[in-house]
C-alpha cells in the first residue's frame, strides 16, 4: 500500500473549508499575511483538529491587494518583522486552542521566491527557528528552502500541486499563463496519481521530470475545489494508495 498526505491551504474567507477538511491530512492556515485574522485562524483550527488533520501556518508576503501572489520589493527588516508577527499569531492561536503545530508553508509569490532566492530563504528560516524550532517545513523539491531547511536542521516534507501546471525546471508554471491551473479532473487525477506511483510530473512543455514528494496540495480556492478533492481522494483509494 502507498501512501500519502493530502493538504489544502484554508482559512482564506473561501467558505469551504468544513467540506474539504474530510478529505485531506493535513491543512496550511492563512495567518495574516495575505488574508488571516485571530479570528479566522481559530476557527479553522478547531475544525481542523475535529477532522483530525495536521495543522501548519502558512504566511505570505504582506499584501492582501494581491492575495500574496506577486512578488513585492521589501526591505529585509520589514519582510523578517511581517513573518514575525504573522508566525507569532499562529504560535498564540495554537496555544489558546491547545493545538500541535505540524508545520510552515510560505503561500503564493512567496512560495514561488522561496524557490530560488537565497536571502529570503534564510531570512524565513531564521524566523522559524526563533518561534517553532521543531516544526516542519513544506517545500517545493529541489528548492533553495528545502536545500537549506535540511542543512539547518529542519525535517521537511517536499510538496507537488496537482491542480497546477509545472515547468521543465520543476517550477510552477505563472497563474498569468494559459493553462497554468487545471480545471479538468481528470487532467488533475492523472497528475496526482502519477506524483506518487512515478516520483514524476509532466510539464507544460510535456517533459517528464523527476519530482519526488511527500504531500499533493489541492488549492482550497479552486473553483472546483470540493468535486475534485472528492474525485481525487476516491481515485487515489482505487490505485492502491492511502491519504494519510
Amino acid at each position: 500500500m502507498l501512501h500519502i498526505d493530502i493538504n489544502c491551504d484554508m482559512g482564506e474567507g473561501i467558505g469551504n473549508d468544513h467540506l474539504l477538511m474530510p478529505y485531506i491530512s493535513s491543512c496550511s492556515i492563512a495567518c495574516g499575511g495575505h488574508t488571516g485574522t485571530e479570528k479566522s485562524i481559530l476557527e479553522t483550527i478547531s475544525l481542523a483538529d475535529q477532522y483530525k488533520v495536521k495543522i501548519g501556518a502558512h504566511p505570505s508576503y504582506p499584501d492582501s491587494e494581491n492575495f500574496g501572489r506577486k512578488s513585492i520589493e521589501i526591505s529585509n527588516s520589514d519582510f523578517t518583522n511581517s513573518i514575525k508577527k504573522q508566525i507569532s499569531l499562529f504560535v498564540l492561536c495554537c496555544k489558546k486552542n491547545n493545538s500541535r503545530i505540524h508545520h510552515v508553508k510560505p503561500h503564493g509569490a512567496l512560495y514561488n521566491d522561496l524557490y530560488f532566492n537565497h536571502v529570503l530563504v534564510l531570512l524565513f528560516l531564521d524566523v522559524i527557528k526563533e518561534l517553532i524550532p521543531k516544526v516542519i517545513i513544506y517545500c517545493a523539491p529541489g528548492s533553495v528552502l528545502e536545500k537549506e531547511a535540511k542543512r539547518i536542521g529542519f525535517a521537511t516534507i517536499r510538496e507537488g500541486f496537482m491542480d497546477r501546471a509545472y515547468n521543465s525546471d520543476g517550477t510552477l508554471r505563472d497563474r498569468k499563463l494559459m493553462d497554468s491551473v487545471f480545471i479538468d479532473k481528470n487532467q488533475v487525477k492523472n497528475q496526482a496519481v502519477r506524483f506518487v506511483k512515478e516520483s514524476r510530473v509532466l510539464s507544460y512543455e510535456e517533459n517528464l521530470i523527476s519530482m519526488p514528494i511527500d504531500t499533493l496540495c489541492l488549492h482550497g480556492d479552486h473553483p472546483n475545489a470540493l468535486q475534485l478533492i472528492q474525485f481525487v481522494n476516491q481515485s487515489l483509494k482505487s490505485e492502491g494508495i492511502d491519504v494519510y
